[in-house]
Formats: C-alpha cells, sequence, structure tokens
C-alpha cells in the first residue's frame, strides 16, 4: 500500500491558496521539477483543475521546468517540487520577493528560509512522522499477524504552513 500525500488534493489546496492570495484574479505560472516525476505531475493537474473549474479569473499562463524569464503581469507563481531556491533568487534580484503571491510544497530547511523571510507565502507539506512510521507497522502487522493494509492507499494530512506557524 501507499501512504504519504494525496499530491493531486497538494495541488487543488494550492489552488484554492492561490485565489486567496490573488482575490481571484491574475496571471500565475506553475514551476515544477522532473517533467517525469509522477507525484509532482499529480500536484500540477491538481491545481490546474481546481483554478480551470472554480477559479475562472485566474489564467495560468505557463508550466515550466526550469525558470528563465517573468511575465510582467504575474502575479502568483506554484512551485510544485525543486526549484524553489533559483525562482527565489531570481524574485529578489527583480525586487518582486514581497510581492509575488508564492506556495511551495515540502518543508525542507531551504524553502522555510524563504518562508521565514516572507518569499514564499505558503508551504504544504506531508506529515513526516505518519509517512515514516505508519509503513512499518503495516509491514509488521501483516508478516507477523497476517493482517493485510486496511486500504491501499493511506494518506497523510495536507499541512499548510506561513512564516506565523512554522512549528
Amino acid at each position: 500500500c501507499f501512504v504519504g500525500q494525496d499530491t493531486f488534493q497538494a495541488g487543488r489546496t494550492a489552488a484554492g491558496l492561490m485565489w486567496e492570495m490573488t482575490g481571484g484574479n491574475g496571471q500565475v505560472a506553475i514551476i515544477s521539477g522532473q517533467v517525469a516525476n509522477p507525484g509532482l505531475i499529480s500536484r500540477q493537474k491538481g491545481f490546474t483543475t481546481e483554478i480551470k473549474e472554480s477559479f475562472p479569473g485566474i489564467e495560468i499562463v505557463d508550466i515550466r521546468y526550469s525558470y528563465d524569464e517573468l511575465y510582467p503581469e504575474l502575479t502568483g507563481i506554484y512551485i510544485t517540487g525543486h526549484g524553489v531556491k533559483g525562482v527565489c533568487q531570481t524574485l529578489q534580484k527583480l525586487g518582486k520577493d514581497k510581492t509575488m503571491h508564492v506556495i511551495a510544497n515540502d518543508f525542507l530547511e531551504e524553502n522555510l528560509k524563504w518562508l521565514k523571510e516572507g518569499t514564499i507565502n505558503f508551504l504544504i507539506g506531508q506529515d513526516a512522522a505518519v509517512q515514516g512510521h505508519s509503513p512499518v507497522i503495516i509491514l509488521f502487522q501483516l508478516l507477523f499477524d497476517s493482517k493485510a493494509p486496511e486500504k491501499e492507499y493511506q494518506y497523510t494530512d495536507i499541512v499548510i504552513r506561513t512564516k506565523y506557524n512554522m512549528g
């Protein structure tokens, strides 16, 4: 079975946060990592699906797998995986690090630094403790008690952090 984040739902969550920050209007871009990473693709699909279905005033202008230039009318960026440092450094160089609406994933040390500084508005994370502990318990119960997992997919909580609740 799988224990971890429902990445499609995480993308939908990011879309809702983007709507809140932009007032439901503006151009946003998606910055993603490897094009073949199924988790990142799922986050991207969740984000784009929710934007298209629920927030018609937000236009997704581009999906990039590397970051090179900024659209002049861009109001928000959703980063599905790696590339946070490059995006944040570019925003700083352009003087847009406090005005651009940025949502990223994963509570990595580098990402938390940008969140604390205010360049990132929201970080969406996974419950790493559950993700590390539950599979061991599931395997133990399967091997020693012949108890199969309750469900094939056991999703962890989607946790949202701001600079005010970094924990």
